[in-house]
């Protein structure tokens, strides 16, 4: 039995709530949802050292080959994941300075809108 005192906190990759329960969202496969919640874990770096392009965007620097290592899904699955997010609402935008570098990834931080999880006061079930 585990208590208190045994708790050893580990660092998380947060999932916007948003993505599960918000109707606009329903149709993201996971494979999205969960890059999108990389890309901006990797955003919230980016903010914090004031990475910036020469418009004052910040954009996300995430190898394509490092999201297929951690996520264990082809390239395939994550070019189609990543065309999903800039489909719905341009959460994500792909851009390619030149052939041979590395993807900017533009992420729109969803996580700013209002949003209350489901109560079962609410009528909400399972």
């Amino acid at each position: 039995m585990n208590n208190n005192s045994e708790f050893m906190p580990v660092e998380c990759l947060n999932v916007p709530k948003v993505l599960f329960y918000d109707k606009q969202y329903e149709d993201l496969s996971m494979d999205a949802k969960l890059i999108y919640a990389l890309l901006l874990d990797r955003k919230e770096m980016v903010i914090r050292n004031e990475w910036v392009d020469e418009y004052g965007d910040t954009y996300v620097i995430y190898p394509k080959q490092e999201i297929k290592k951690y996520l264990n899904i082809s390239r395939y699955r994550i070019d189609q994941a990543l065309a999903e997010l800039e489909e719905h609402d341009q959460m994500v935008e792909v851009a390619v300075p030149y052939p041979g570098k590395l993807c900017q990834f533009y992420v729109k931080d969803i996580t700013c809108l209002l949003y209350t999880s489901p109560s079962p006061r609410d009528g909400a079930t399972s």
